[in-house]
């Protein structure tokens, strides 16, 4: 049981730190989108 619940916060931890890194080249792809067109 320890051993799964381990995994699962690892997983949780990974699954956040990915999507913060998703969110982050959204918003720098939009804000070089704006330079170049504006």
């Amino acid at each position: 049981m320890k051993e799964l619940l381990a995994y699962a916060a690892t997983f949780i931890v990974a699954l956040a730190m990915f999507g913060t890194f998703f969110f982050i080249v959204k918003r720098a792809r939009e804000e070089t989108n704006k330079v170049v067109n504006g």
